[in-house]
Parts: structure tokens; C-alpha cells; sequence
């Protein structure tokens, strides 16, 4: 018996899974001379890859994308940044983004929604530089996922901003803090790493800081889940900026193996849930690391470990796994234009697609044996 292939049309494959048939999309290309030429005549699905070395920032200001616009950074470098702003609608993919010292941030992204960027590299000068990889102000609805910062003062900023998610990005050599949320509301932040610090003297580095600001609204409703911190810094905090630092925050499956006292802090947290988390503290550490929620109101405490291995080995430290926690958060987060995973891994859009088609055909193939068994059994 011959076999063949079976293709399914992706129009076909959405209609039976009862999904909408996107619509074609208008590929372009652009470089740093033709960027705002090509960039002010594209349509909602379109796709911009972006080639070459960019020695100019990168501006991108009052557009409103019903369906995100792509703007490919695949093999491409960019050397001065992007400001970013009253702009609904934008993937951000791929490319070499270097900090320029004299830059405050690399991306800053300002009165914008549904801002997605993915995959990105950024990286400072060797030392300890000044700037922020990314700032998100003012916005909300903002995903920074599955991308690396390395050699840079803090990596992600989120400030006076709503329903954002940081996940899945790794962190290394940061001098300062790895991620900053400051007057937010419905974040997620979850998946990521810290490692590698060189704090300089004085400096109190932390992997995930939270706090408030006077005169605002208390922070409300952020989610810290299974994010890992390890070396000389602090772990995941929230310190009293305002009447109280925050309320209904969730700290939950977090690990960190650090050498800095505040390994999970909460300053007069209210309503809040500590689930899980893991703290050791690094042989030859100066301090303990330590669980310190003072001022706290109705907050819940359960599985919560922590090991002091001061005296103790390397070893001893790599003996501690880290106990991931299955806590689901109530709210979703990030750009309506992006994947909403907050676990370790997501397959991405075209990986659904294959997957999708993949059950389809075993679906045609099982059906197609069940008819050849029944015929058998009739004839038999």
C-alpha cells in the first residue's frame, strides 16, 4: 500500500478549529537611511525587517495598529536606541541592541499599549555603565519576554504602568537591579534570572524590586513567580515609597541563592502571599539571608525555606533545588498581540500552527485507519 501526504489549507485548518483565517501581511525592508520613508506607509499585519547598523535613534511615535506591526531586528544592530511612544500595536524582535553610555535607557517606550518586544539582546560597554536596557512609562499592556541583558546599570523598567509581563529573560553582570516595577498595577513578572553581579561599594543591587510612589495609589495585584536570583545581590523586594509598599502582591516558587540580606522583603505588605519560596545564603556571605515583611497585614506564609550555608560549601548550595510553584495568577498580562505564557517555555505562534496542523493529520490518519479496520472486519 502507497501513502501520501495530506495538506490542509491553513484557511481549511482555521475554519474546523474555529479560528479567523489571518489575512496576508505586506513584507518591507528597511535600513537606518530609509526607515521612516518605509515605516510611514505600513498597514496593521505588516512586517518590517530591519537590516544593517543603525548609527541614529530609532523613532516611532502616534501610529494605532489594529493588529500588530512587526518590526524585525534579525541579524541587525542598533547603536543609539529607540524612543517609542503614543504607539498602540508593535512587535519588537530579534537584534544586537548597544547601550550607548550616554543614553539613559536603550528603548524607552512612553504613553504606548500593547507593546511586545521578544528575543532581543542588549548588552553596555565592559564595566559598570550607567544606563536602563528599557523603560516602559506611563503604558500598559507592555510584554518583555525571552530576551538577555548583560553589562548594564538595571534591565527592565516598568513604571506607572498596567496588566505588563517580564518573563523568561535572563540577566547577567547587571551592577544594579535586574528588574524595577514602581507604581503598577496587574503585573506579571515570572521565569527570570539574575546572575553574575558586581554591585559597586554601597550598592544594594536587587534581582526583582518593587515599590510606590507618594501621592499615588498603592501598588496593587503583581505577581513574582519562580524568578531565580543568584550571587552578590538581593532577591525579589518591595519597599515603602508610599503609605504602605503594596497590596495583593504574590511572591511564590522564587529561589534565590544570594549573599545580600534581603532575600525576599516586603515592607508593610497587606493583603499579600509568600508561597514557596527558596533562599540560601552563599558561603563567606556578610549577612543572613533573610524572609523580612515588617508592618506586614493579612499576608500568608506557607512553604517558605531558607538555608544558611555562610560556613558551609558550594556544594552545599547546589544541593538546594529549586521547587518551582504551580500558583495560577487571576489575571492575564502583556501585549493582546503576543503570547500570554508565563511558564519556562512557550512554543511561539508558528510552532501552535505546526503543532495544530500536526494533530490535524493524525486526526485525518486515525480516521482513515478506524474506516480501513471497519472494511476489514465486513469483508473478513
Amino acid at each position: 500500500m502507497s501513502t501520501k501526504s495530506v495538506l490542509i489549507p491553513v484557511a481549511v485548518l482555521s475554519f474546523v478549529i474555529g479560528v479567523a483565517p489571518v489575512e496576508a501581511s505586506t513584507q518591507h525592508v528597511a535600513n537606518s537611511a530609509n526607515f521612516n520613508t518605509v515605516f510611514s506607509s505600513v498597514k496593521a499585519g505588516d512586517t518590517v525587517k530591519m537590516t544593517g547598523t543603525f548609527n541614529e535613534k530609532i523613532h516611532v511615535g502616534y501610529r494605532n495598529f489594529a493588529q500588530a506591526v512587526t518590526l524585525d531586528f534579525t541579524g541587525a544592530t542598533v547603536n543609539k536606541g529607540m524612543n517609542l511612544y503614543s504607539t498602540n500595536g508593535l512587535n519588537i524582535v530579534g537584534g544586537q541592541w548597544k547601550h550607548d553610555p550616554a543614553l539613559v535607557q536603550t528603548i524607552s517606550i512612553l504613553k504606548s499599549s500593547n507593546i511586545s518586544l521578544a528575543h532581543v539582546q542588549f548588552s553596555g560597554p565592559a564595566g559598570h555603565s550607567s544606563g536602563r536596557a528599557i523603560l516602559a512609562n506611563w503604558s500598559n499592556k507592555i510584554t518583555v519576554r525571552d530576551s538577555s541583558f548583560d553589562q548594564l546599570h538595571t534591565s527592565i523598567v516598568i513604571s506607572s504602568s498596567t496588566d505588563s509581563l517580564v518573563t523568561r529573560n535572563k540577566m547577567t553582570n547587571i551592577w544594579s537591579d535586574g528588574v524595577n516595577v514602581a507604581d503598577t498595577h496587574r503585573v506579571i513578572v515570572s521565569n527570570n534570572s539574575c546572575a553574575g553581579n558586581s554591585p559597586s561599594a554601597g550598592a544594594h543591587p536587587d534581582c526583582v524590586q518593587l515599590w510606590g510612589l507618594l501621592n499615588k495609589p498603592v501598588q496593587s495585584a503583581i505577581v513574582l513567580l519562580n524568578n531565580v536570583a543568584e550571587g552578590a545581590m538581593q532577591g525579589f523586594t518591595s519597599f515603602d515609597q508610599s503609605a504602605y509598599s503594596g497590596k495583593n502582591l504574590v511572591f511564590a516558587g522564587n529561589l534565590g541563592k544570594i549573599s545580600y540580606p534581603q532575600g525576599l522583603a516586603c515592607y508593610g505588605c497587606r493583603d499579600s502571599l509568600f508561597l514557596g519560596n527558596t533562599l540560601v545564603t552563599l558561603p563567606g556571605s556578610p549577612w543572613e539571608v533573610r524572609i523580612n515583611t515588617p508592618n506586614g497585614v493579612n499576608n500568608v506564609f506557607e512553604n517558605n525555606r531558607t538555608f544558611n550555608y555562610r560556613s558551609g560549601t558550594l556544594t552545599d548550595v547546589q544541593s538546594v533545588a529549586h521547587e518551582f510553584s504551580t500558583y495560577k495568577p487571576s489575571f492575564t498580562a502583556g501585549s493582546d498581540f503576543d503570547l500570554k505564557g508565563i511558564g519556562a517555555t512557550v512554543p511561539e505562534p508558528g510552532t501552535w500552527l505546526q503543532l495544530i496542523s500536526g494533530f490535524g493529520l493524525i486526526g485525518l490518519y486515525m480516521r482513515g485507519r478506524r474506516r480501513q479496520d471497519r472494511l476489514r472486519t465486513v469483508y473478513a
